[in-house]
């Protein structure tokens, strides 16, 4: 099944371009679609997958860029892989590195119309964002957040516990 709790885990664009990312114990995986969900592809991906762990978000910032998120659950291992790239449309992902948010990532998405493609990821112990493509990640904060969206680069919000609303921009 799919984690909805960020509601990230489903991703849609214009001209019938489709993804979103489920997981069981032993796969992760991401299901394409490029003609309105007529037809579908599916694919593993490299995220790491275990009990309350696996994919919960899938972001793209044209039809072949995107990238995958996850979570550890709740004993996250130094080796867990939480995030890749596609620069293919979803047929091919590589690894990248993970944000230092405790049990990983509940959200993540790209900032339309940001200076260079960034994403901000979110989890259960913070908040992060990249620049390149998740070889690096910039901590923002250590709050507790569900889920992320962006209306432009001056207006984002970040939610969680107990009605936590945070604000981001200037990306």
């Amino acid at each position: 099944g799919s984690f909805a709790a960020s509601g990230l885990c489903a991703e849609t664009q214009a001209g019938g371009n489709g993804w979103t990312v489920m997981s069981n114990l032993d796969h992760a995986r991401e299901l394409r679609t490029s003609d309105y969900g007529r037809s579908w592809a599916v694919d593993t991906l490299p995220l790491t997958t275990r009990a309350g762990g696996g994919p919960t978000s899938v972001t793209f910032r044209d039809e072949r860029h995107g990238m995958v998120l996850g979570g550890a659950g709740d004993k996250p291992e130094s080796g867990d892989v939480l995030v890749a790239v596609t620069i293919d449309g979803g047929k091919h992902w590589t690894s990248r590195a993970k944000p230092a948010i405790l049990r990983g990532v509940s959200g993540g998405v790209y900032v339309p119309g940001a200076k260079v493609p960034t994403v901000v990821a979110v989890g259960y112990a913070g908040a992060a964002f990249t620049t390149d493509d998740g070889a690096t990640w910039t901590t923002i904060d250590g709050n507790d957040y569900w889920s992320v969206g962006f209306a432009s680069p001056k207006a984002g919000w970040a939610v969680g516990r107990n009605g936590r609303i945070t604000k981001l921009s200037g990306f």
